[in-house]
């Protein structure tokens, strides 16, 4: 089905949305994702436009409280408005929120109809998103991935297996998860000591120089906490097919790894003093030692899972999974410079010692602690 197949309802509330967002579909039918800048938090609602839960949970933000509220709890106090989750209702405080900050930017996808694949899955991670589309077509292997605040709407969502598809299925059709960050910086390794001076007199002994000790590896860095997952609202007005849904917070940063510790120079040879009537022996240089490891950076904590609300007007099947972020990995510790070889002695003189080892390899770290599950509620009673 697509879209000039869906009633003639669903096409004009499809159109309805185009124009709330000022988007002209009739001058751009390939649009994706278009950014929006909404005036004032009343506008940033009407935007979303979003059913408000009946069983709401009271918003944080009061008049007596709006200036002491940091960003983050601001935020997330918006968020709650905007996706009808816990609605600011006093209108002191929202003209005070809007002096803060005035100006809410937020991206809007919006199509007809859209086929997401294997290789062209349906990726929103980029500022506050509202999506609306009128049918999609998960294909296999195809998924959506949401990493943001976010409401999506779409007439109709169904999953089709073409004949000769080769892709293998995905793990989800929809991810709700926290950003994902690399593995935290590992240290740097430690330099190995320079060798000591070769000595090359034939006439006189010269005893060979000793080699320099090896530097010590840098520790890794400890990894972040994960993001926490974002909250969001889903409306599916026909889900014409069973879809999973893996909701959770970003996994913690790994840690880095430790450097390893630098090696010993070795020592530098003594003269061989052939040219001498009567020559006398000549030492080699002792080896420099080796230095320890850096230690590993310890694994940040997974953030925690969010609200997710999901709303479908047929019986079709949701099967939601609400876990945790993993924590972060360990970083290892790097491993122990080794003792530099000594240097020859000649004409009876002796060889240098060799350098002796880093006293110990670099500690591994610690892995982050998971993250707390989400909630995910199916149809909830709303206004």
């Amino acid at each position: 089905m697509t879209f000039n197949e869906l009633p003639q309802k669903a096409q004009d509330s499809w159109y309805e949305s185009a124009g709330r967002f000022r988007i002209n579909y009739d001058s751009n039918h390939t649009m994706e994702r278009r950014p929006r800048v909404a005036v004032g938090l009343a506008e940033l609602t009407e935007f979303f436009n979003a059913s408000v839960l009946k069983d709401r949970k009271h918003s944080i933000v009061t008049k007596d409280n709006v200036h002491t509220l940091s960003d983050e709890e601001l935020n997330s106090a918006i968020v709650d408005h905007i996706l009808g989750m816990a609605v600011i209702s006093d209108e002191t405080a929202m003209n005070e929120i809007d002096k803060r900050y005035g100006e809410y930017p937020v991206n809007v996808y919006m199509n007809q109809d859209i086929i997401i694949t294997a290789d062209k899955p349906l990726i929103i991670d980029s500022a506050a998103s509202i999506v609306h589309y009128g049918t999609v077509i998960i294909n296999a292997g195809g998924y959506i991935e949401i990493r943001v605040p976010c409401q999506f709407t779409c007439n109709r969502l169904q999953k089709v297996h073409s004949p000769g598809t080769t892709a293998p299925p995905a793990k989800y059709d929809i991810l709700i998860a926290g950003k994902e960050k690399k593995p935290a910086n590992s240290g740097k390794n430690g330099d190995d000591g320079r060798p000591g001076a070769d000595r090359h007199n034939a006439w006189f002994s010269e005893d060979g120089g000793n080699g320099e000790h090896g530097s010590f590896g840098i520790s890794g860095d400890h990894g972040n906490r994960g993001d926490d997952g974002p909250k969001v609202v889903i409306k599916i007005d026909d889900l014409a097919s069973d879809i999973t849904v893996l909701n959770r917070g970003g996994h913690g940063q790994d840690g880095g790894n430790g450097g390893n510790g630098g090696n010993g120079g070795r020592g530098g040879n003594g003269s061989d003093p052939y040219m001498a009537i009567w020559p006398k022996g000549s030492n080699g240089g002792n080896g420099g030692n080796g230095a320890n490891g850096g230690d590993g950076g310890n694994g940040g904590n997974g953030g925690d899972g969010k609200d997710l609300i999901i709303i479908t007007n047929n019986r079709s099947n949701v099967l939601f999974s609400n876990e945790k972020a993993n924590g972060g990995k360990v970083g290892k510790g790097g491993e122990r410079g080794v003792g530099g070889e000594g240097g020859r002695g000649y004409r009876g003189g002796k060889d240098g010692n060799k350098g002796q080892p880093g006293q110990s390899n670099g500690k591994d770290g610690t892995k982050g602690n998971d993250g707390r599950a989400g909630t995910t509620v199916i149809n909830p009673p709303v206004r």
